[in-house]
């Protein structure tokens, strides 16, 4: 079998949204769906979510529900992997003019200072215990980044030393 590129698998993200109809997405839905399979894996670690919803009603995006499915569970899985045992990882949605965004912010083992410059290059990791012996390929902020794209909207990251917050914005 022939193993996909990096920009084959970032092509495919986003010839997933050719044709395909937008409709509306809520993203308080998705990003509860995307946490429930880390429950088991996060209650052990002592790892609560704190899920703050728009005081706004729902927030609903208008875009390809398959996409959102996967960057919601590509942030959860990257908020579940890399959390320090013990906090919170912190998801917020909002409304704001013609976008709504979600954010979401974990604790994390130190990050180098490139982190939030290079989280989004295909196969990028942060230090080489991020590879959790094969488990992550570093692909998953990169597809994220390409979906959003591919939808209208935009991605990004603020990292510090011990702090990883992304932040999806998409067409309301």
């Amino acid at each position: 079998m022939e193993r996909l590129s990096a920009e084959s698998l970032l092509l495919l993200a986003r010839s997933e949204t050719d044709g395909a109809a937008r409709e509306p997405v809520d993203l308080d839905a998705a990003m509860c769906r995307a946490f429930a399979p880390f429950a088991g894996s996060l209650e052990r670690r002592h790892v609560s979510i704190r899920h703050d919803a728009s005081s706004n009603g729902g927030v609903i995006a208008t875009a390809v529900p398959a996409l959102v499915e996967r960057v919601a569970a590509d942030l959860a899985s990257n908020a579940a992997a890399y959390a320090t045992p013990g906090s919170t990882v912190e998801v917020e949605t909002s409304v704001a003019g013609d976008r709504v965004r979600v954010t979401v912010a974990n604790d994390c083992e130190p990050l180098p200072a490139d982190a939030a410059e290079r989280a989004f290059e295909p196969f990028w990791r942060a230090d080489a215990a991020r590879t959790d012996q094969g488990v992550h390929a570093g692909l998953g902020l990169a597809l994220v980044r390409s979906c959003v794209e591919a939808m209208d909207g935009d991605a990004a990251i603020d990292a510090s030393a011990n702090r990883f917050e992304i932040s999806v914005a998409l067409p309301r």
